[in-house]
């Protein structure tokens, strides 16, 4: 209970997570206490929250459904205040009928047990979507590097010609086994990610884009002329900077 004053002392929202018993005191000081349990049905009356204890790797999701479901709360008490002050105008003024009332009362209550239920459905739906591309995507990559490496820098030993040839026997050996994976470096931001290792260039100039692409497109052109075939591209990845910076009609 001390560590979770302390907290609280400095202004911060403390959530205690426990099983309910020796640290009831705890999760009721606590301004949000989560009681962990084998039983659902039993639990201690301390908590604000129950989970089950089999599912506690789920509880950063357990915590987005709350928010949300908090939020799902506030927009039916929302809903329920309009229409119940629509149907008070309608009432003070003489235009609403007692027998109308009488009906639409009731109404008000299924409108908000509706709106609740198709909201918390959707809100899972979205919730296994997410999911489900987090599954998709959730793969390694390959890392794409400088061709060729850095090692086959020195041109004494490895030449213009060899190049050339290493490139046309990698292309000819990847391309009619499973195609190639092309990699377009766009190394243009607005603004500077602090994490970012990548070559970038920070600029707001639009203008560059049209450039930058002709150069892209001069350089695929030499490509396409050395391997002298139509190339099968399996994949294509953008990096290095922001894909979006540039425009739709780029």
């Amino acid at each position: 209970m001390d560590v979770v004053a302390s907290f609280q002392k400095d202004s911060k929202k403390v959530m205690m997570i426990g099983d309910g018993l020796n640290d009831a005191g705890a999760l009721a000081k606590s301004d949000v206490g989560v009681a962990l349990s084998e039983n659902i049905n039993v639990f201690s009356p301390a908590c604000d929250a129950i989970l089950d204890a089999s599912q506690f790797h789920k509880i950063e999701d357990y915590l987005i459904i709350s928010k949300k479901g908090i939020n799902i709360i506030k927009q039916a008490f929302l809903l329920s205040i309009c229409y119940n002050a629509i149907g008070l105008y309608f009432a003070i003024s003489g235009q609403l009928m007692p027998v109308i009332a009488a009906i639409l009362m009731p109404l008000s209550s299924i409108s908000i047990v509706v709106f609740t239920t198709i909201s918390t459905n959707l809100l899972e739906k979205i919730k296994l979507i997410m999911k489900s591309l987090i599954t998709k995507y959730n793969i390694p990559g390959p890392r794409y590097t400088s061709y060729p490496t850095v090692p086959f820098w020195d041109t004494d030993t490895f030449t213009r010609e060899k190049w050339i040839q290493t490139f046309k026997d990698s292309f000819i050996e990847s391309n009619y086994s499973e195609g190639i994976s092309l990699y377009i470096h766009l190394p243009f931001c607005e603004s500077l990610c602090t994490f970012c290792a990548c070559h970038k260039h920070i600029t707001k100039r639009h203008e560059v884009e049209e450039e930058y692409i002709k150069t892209v497109l001069k350089e695929w052109n030499l490509y396409t002329n050395l391997i002298g075939e139509k190339p099968i591209i399996k994949e294509l990845h953008l990096g290095g900077g922001t894909p979006t910076f540039f425009l739709k009609k780029i």
